[in-house]
């Protein structure tokens, strides 16, 4: 994420411009849809 992506508003809300939540909506998306072992099996 760029530095000039989150806004701080007058009550201390983070908010992201279009580019910054892109980037934060397909990091959440690779870390949902990577596979993992549960009980000896890999699962996605």
């Amino acid at each position: 994420m760029a530095k000039g992506d989150p806004i701080m508003t007058e009550n201390y809300n983070l908010r992201l411009r279009p580019t910054g939540g892109r980037k934060v909506t397909e990091e959440v998306n690779r870390w949902f849809n990577k596979t993992v072992v549960y009980q000896g099996k890999e699962s996605t």
